[in-house]
């Protein structure tokens, strides 16, 4: 009976539908006694029969009452009846504002961007993600580089242990960070965590650690990207 989608019904697929809303409503009623759900099925109007989703819409005004046919009892009692009256499992139950065709492929379009939008969202927090694992990794092979650093007590040593950390950070900086690009917050704050790590175990300030990373990043990047004539 469902049609398909971006059809507006047909005269005989609206009268089909308003019988079957109908049956739906007096089975509901017989089931579950609440008058408040009762006057809320008795002010709707079935809007379309599509995807194997019945919509019923409601005037503006009555807008109110589609919270109480939402409700996870009420909607689950009206979806029971529909689907033993039409032999469809799979039918699903829907509320609309309006009463229209037109409401209804506005209901979808909204519908479609809130998906949208919710697909956007969760790339982005995987991607955040995935730059936090990054820099998380970075700074626990910082730690056990410092676990492993010889002469830790000294300066000579934590020298030599800066410098490793560094040439560490560089190579990752390399991957992690666009190249000519404007960084993220995510990047800065992943990278200013391991900088300050690496400040932290060596009681070294963390700007001026930041300092020496950025003149190694740059000078790697100039050397890379130079002509390196001799002298003469």
């Amino acid at each position: 009976m469902a049609a398909a989608g971006g059809t507006p019904p047909s005269p005989q697929m609206q009268a089909a539908m308003q019988q079957l809303w109908t049956q739906t409503v007096d089975r509901v009623k017989r089931d579950v006694i609440s008058p408040s759900l009762w006057r809320a099925l008795e002010r709707t109007l079935p809007v379309v029969f599509e995807d194997n989703v019945f919509a019923v819409g409601l005037q503006a005004g009555d807008g109110q009452l589609a919270g109480t046919m939402n409700t996870g009892e009420y909607k689950s009692a009206i979806e029971r009846a529909m689907r033993a009256i039409t032999g469809d499992n799979a039918l699903t139950f829907r509320v609309i504002e309006g009463t229209s065709y037109a409401d209804w492929e506005y209901a979808k379009a909204r519908d479609a961007a809130a998906a949208s939008q919710q697909r956007q969202a969760t790339q982005k927090r995987t991607v955040e993600a995935a730059g936090f694992a990054s820099w998380d990794e970075i700074y626990d092979q910082v730690s056990r580089l410092w676990a492993n650093s010889e002469y830790r007590a000294l300066a000579s040593g934590k020298a030599r242990f800066i410098e490793l950390a560094l040439a560490h950070v560089q190579k990752a900086m390399e991957t992690l960070m666009p190249e000519g690009g404007k960084t993220n917050e995510q990047t800065e704050r992943g990278l200013s965590r391991v900088i300050e790590r690496i400040a932290s175990m060596t009681g070294s300030d963390a700007t001026l650690v930041a300092c020496l990373l950025f003149q190694r990043h740059g000078a790697g990047k100039a050397s890379s990207g130079g002509s390196g004539g001799d002298a003469a």
